[in-house]
């Protein structure tokens, strides 16, 4: 049986999750694609005010949640 989860928009109390989500696949992304201190430069920025940042200018975000958790996201621009 497949877990239950549903998709919602992203809050502003989701960026946390987010941030850790987002560091977490791009440390674990494979050494075929990215060197260790490549991943590790790439993730160092991320912030959760940098997800509200953003969701306030152009990227809109939803969640995937499961038992209260965010499991996962996306993110795409808004063409203005």
């Amino acid at each position: 049986m497949s877990p239950e989860f549903h998709i919602r928009a992203f809050t502003p109390e989701d960026a946390p999750a987010l941030r850790d989500l987002h560091t977490r696949a791009i440390i674990h992304i494979s050494d075929n694609f990215y060197s260790k201190a490549q991943r590790e430069s790439w993730a160092h920025g991320l912030t959760p005010q940098g997800y509200i940042d953003a969701s306030n200018r152009d990227e809109t975000y939803e969640v995937a949640v499961a038992d209260s958790q965010v499991i996962a996201f996306c993110g795409r621009t808004v063409d203005t």
